[in-house]
């Protein structure tokens, strides 16, 4: 398999795992990692040229059709706006246009708190009580 093929499958898989996950409306958290390692998956696919600018905002919008208003406003203000710069990543390079730096700092940042929580839920899962 081709490199391009390869980024690009993974976009895909993890895409339709998100719209799952929004579908069924149970874990904003797994919600949230799942969207951070996409963007960065999308970065990857970006760099190899498996997708276009076109293409990765698609991505973005899928996501953010499938939200009602209810479940928007439980995720982070880091989340919307990544939401936000990945639904513009058409217009990059423009003066209206993301920062696919934010980009990746915005995804790390979400990735990093979300590793905090379940070293946390692994340490008090072994307090016996």
């Amino acid at each position: 398999m081709k490199p391009g093929n390869f980024y690009q499958k993974i976009v895909e898989n993890r895409l339709k795992v998100i719209l799952g996950l929004i579908k069924e409306k149970k874990d904003i958290h797994l919600i949230e990692r799942e969207i951070a390692l996409l963007s960065l998956d999308i970065i990857a696919a970006l760099q190899t040229r498996s997708l276009s600018l076109s293409q990765s905002c698609k991505c973005f919008r899928k996501i953010d059709y499938s939200l009602d208003l209810k479940l928007r406003d439980q995720f982070s203000e880091e989340l919307r706006d990544l939401l936000l710069e990945g639904i513009l990543l058409d217009e990059l390079g423009t003066p209206y246009g993301p920062d696919i730096n934010l980009i990746y700092l915005i995804a790390t940042k979400i990735l990093e708190k979300e590793k905090i929580k379940m070293k946390q839920k692994f340490i008090e899962s072994l307090i016996p009580g």
